[in-house]
């Protein structure tokens, strides 16, 4: 089931927003300010976190920040009612997932919510992969493996595109042959 928690000074929104979620069959708690928002997200684990840009006692870029130091995995979406370019630039290079303008569509909303999730679970799913790796399973080098070295991948990619001149590729002009 989808987590949402939802921090927002105006009780309509949350409410709003809550209630729309638990139609779609999330789990929807709300807070109406960042310390609120910030407790509830350590106490609840959500999967993706609403911020209201505006809140009584912090702002909501500093409440993102402050999320995604708790947990860099989390999926944040912004959503105010005084958008600006340079504000919404902040909060993306700052982690948010989204920056979206009040009154919300619900559509884009719902649409929003399932990338975060979709995000959120990969990112966590990457973390305990990493985490059950053993020590130097990543390599960079060609040395005891079959397939290209990273760095001879990166040089394929940087490379401009060229036909190939093995006789069985059927790669099309224009298009990088890993052969060549």
């Amino acid at each position: 089931m989808i987590s949402v928690l939802v921090v927002d000074d105006d009780r309509t929104v949350r409410e709003t927003l809550a209630d729309f979620f638990d139609t779609l069959g999330y789990a929807a708690r709300t807070a109406a300010t960042a310390s609120e928002g910030r407790q509830a997200a350590a106490e609840h684990a959500p999967d993706v976190v609403l911020v209201d840009l505006r809140l009584p006692d912090a702002s909501g870029l500093t409440l993102l920040e402050a999320l995604r130091a708790d947990d860099p995995e989390l999926g944040v979406i912004m959503l105010t009612g005084h958008s600006d370019v340079p504000t919404a630039v902040r909060a993306m290079q700052a982690g948010a997932l989204d920056f979206l303008e009040k009154p919300v569509d619900l559509e884009a909303l719902d649409a929003s919510v399932r990338r975060a999730v979709e995000l959120v679970r990969l990112r966590r799913e990457v973390s305990v992969l990493r985490a059950q790796r053993p020590s130097g399973a990543l390599r960079t080098d060609d040395t005891d493996s079959a397939g290209p070295s990273l760095e001879r991948l990166i040089d394929l990619g940087l490379r401009p595109a060229t036909r190939c001149t093995q006789p069985s590729c059927s790669a099309s002009p224009g298009r990088r042959c890993w052969k060549s």
